[in-house]
């Protein structure tokens, strides 16, 4: 019985212990959540930084509080680091989490053929990090300014930003997760979390695949316990005190390596959309210090008590890749100053706005895709606007005999004064630059590369290279050819009476061919397409037109043509081509958008035959009047 009675009293003690333990605790996690009530540093940030000033303390703290909620948990399972999703399937008040984990509204399996689609990436900035709803980040700005594009199609824009992402995870992401969703259109916003992260973690195989159960166990403890945040809070606190950055990793000595690799990562994504018929623009997003603006009080504060973790002074590593990406990509921009001459407060961080600052940037990055969308998206170019002549007959400076060929590189203009036996280069404008001979036999194509010039020598049966300057570099034979294109690595040399486009090294040795027929005599390119065009009268095969893959080697479109076509040129996914005495417009599927009718000075028949489009700008060859006739293309 003693015993017995022992054994009872140990059991009370430890069930009385544990109740102590666990009012305790409650004591505790009730202390805390009045502590972080009143001591909340994301309230205490959008207070202090008036922001939204003028609204009410419950307004503020309810975005703090839907932004202490959000779940979200890292993983690296096969993967050479970390990457941050969001847990699918959370609606809180101010935020909402699709089935797919991203913001917003959710992106359908099926894409209707009516339907633009457009992704907005990036990481916390273009999540929108405390914007005040759903409709008030980057991409929602951006849906609601779509209506100002006259088209009809449906333009879709989606929320793709997820916090503390670089353009590791963002790339990843991307091909893993969302380019199944066919996207038209690829909007890049970031920079900052480039430069921030360290390096190292993306070089560094791991192994650590219990992080995503860490992690999730991390939000649990988050979402559910104020003490967990508070002892967060108390470290962070003490970090700073001691005059360090809680998980900031600014391994300054890798800057110029992040700026590379983003580039490298961004790069990889356009040459996926030139293969995938999407486009993407980049843009480098502005962050606290970037620009000559004048501060608020609070954003002088931030800046001085967080100096150590602002990448302002390794920013002009980024900037300097725009003019690399801009090349690479469909466009890019330096969008770091836009806030220099706004005079109220933009931020809460050192890179995150609110909703007048998101506002802005969305209005910015509109106003720089405005002019592609009206493009890409118009159904009607309305009209062209006539801007200048280069050239008449003769043989004096800016005059040609019976020119054949025309390309654009590099802003220039480069002319085949095929009976003046010379090769005359403009500048965009119209200015005569340079010009020298070339010795040929009746020269007709033009293709020219960063180093090179590439000249068909027509009935001499060879192409001849040059340097820029006009030194003789090599040349080799052919078969009979009017017109060739090149790259960096090979020359396109459309030979109609083998029925084939044939590729060529640099130095003439055969790497290939593409199938065509005789009935082809233009060639022409951009980025990864090659174009075949114009017919002639002693063929009787239908003419058409034929745009290839240079990097696959594969036939991807064809469409018929009238007998009256000659050169064509793509730009934008469109096919400009001349049919006669009119400028015809084809989506890359054959589909007529536009035509118009070009100015003739002589009565001789469809003296048109090539045509180059640089930036919007068309240059029209017309071979019988010796000119060169520059257009400017209006949308609506």
């Amino acid at each position: 019985m003693i015993q017995l009675s022992v054994q009872v009293s140990y059991k009370k003690q430890f069930l009385f212990g544990l109740v102590l333990v666990l009012v305790f605790l409650l004591i505790i996690e009730l202390i805390s959540q009045v502590y972080l009530s009143q001591n909340d540093s994301c309230y205490q940030n959008l207070e202090k930084s008036k922001i939204y000033d003028g609204k009410s303390e419950k307004f503020l703290k309810q975005i703090c509080k839907s932004y202490h909620s959000l779940l979200a948990y890292n993983t690296d399972q096969g993967l050479r680091f970390p990457i941050t999703y969001f847990e699918p399937n959370q609606y809180l008040e101010n935020i909402s989490i699709n089935n797919q984990g991203i913001r917003g509204k959710e992106i359908s399996n099926e894409k209707p053929d009516n339907v633009f689609r457009i992704f907005v990436v990036g990481g916390s900035t273009t999540f929108g990090n405390y914007a005040s709803s759903d409709s008030t980040t980057i991409p929602a700005n951006l849906q609601s300014m779509m209506k100002k594009i006259e088209t009809n199609k449906e333009i879709e824009v989606y929320n793709l930003g997820v916090f503390a992402r670089s353009s590791f995870e963002e790339v990843y992401d991307l091909k893993q997760n969302f380019l199944k969703y066919e996207p038209d259109l690829i909007l890049v916003y970031d920079g900052w979390n480039d430069l921030y992260e360290n390096f190292n973690q993306f070089e560094e195989d791991k192994t650590t695949s219990y992080i995503t159960n860490l992690s999730k166990f991390y939000n649990i403890l988050k979402r559910n316990y104020a003490t967990f945040l508070v002892i967060i809070d108390i470290i962070a606190s003490l970090q700073m005190q001691n005059g360090e950055s809680p998980g900031a990793v600014l391994d300054s000595e890798n800057m110029q390596i992040k700026a590379d690799a983003w580039v490298e990562n961004w790069n990889d994504v356009c040459q996926i959309g030139k293969q995938k018929n999407f486009d993407v623009i980049i843009f480098l997003q502005p962050i606290l210090g970037t620009g000559d603006r004048s501060l608020s009080e609070w954003e002088k504060y931030s800046l001085e008590t967080k100096r150590y973790t602002s990448v302002v002074p390794y920013y002009h590593y980024m900037q300097e890749k725009i003019p690399i990406l801009n090349e690479k990509c469909t466009a890019a921009y330096d969008i770091s100053e836009i806030f220099n001459s706004v005079n109220k407060p933009i931020y809460i961080t050192m890179g995150h706005t609110g909703d007048f600052g998101y506002k802005i940037v969305a209005d910015e990055i509109f106003n720089l895709t405005e002019y592609y969308l009206t493009k890409e998206l118009s159904n009607n170019y309305h009209q062209q606007i006539f801007l200048n002549s280069i050239g008449n007959i003769g043989n004096d400076e800016v005059e040609f005999n019976v020119p054949h060929g025309i390309d654009f590189f590099g802003n220039k203009l480069f002319v085949v004064d095929t009976n003046n036996n010379q090769i005359q280069i403009f500048s965009s404008e119209g200015i005569l630059l340079s010009q020298f001979p070339i010795n040929g036999n009746g020269a007709q194509g033009i293709a020219v590369t960063n180093e090179k010039i590439f000249v068909a020598d027509t009935y001499n049966y060879k192409i001849k290279s040059f340097d820029h300057n006009g030194n003789f570099l090599n040349e080799f034979g052919v078969s009979w050819t009017r017109d060739l294109e090149a790259d960096e690595e090979f020359v396109y040399v459309i030979e109609p009476h083998l029925g084939v486009i044939r590729i060529y090294n640099h130095n003439g040795e055969l790497a290939g061919e593409l199938q065509a027929h005789r009935n082809v005599h233009y060639l022409n390119s951009y980025d990864n397409k090659l174009i075949a065009s114009g017919p002639h009268p002693t063929v009787s095969i239908s003419p058409e037109i034929m745009i290839f893959d240079k990097e696959k080697r594969t036939l991807d479109y064809r469409f018929p043509t009238s007998d009256n076509a000659n050169g064509a040129a793509i730009f934008q996914n469109h096919v400009f081509l001349i049919d006669g005495d009119k400028i015809q417009i084809f989506d890359l599927k054959g589909n007529l958008l536009s035509e118009y009718n070009l100015e003739k000075n002589s009565e001789e028949s469809y003296p048109f035959t090539q045509i180059e489009v640089n930036n919007g700008i068309l240059y029209v060859l017309n071979t019988h009047n010796n000119n060169i006739q520059i257009l400017e293309m209006i949308y609506e």
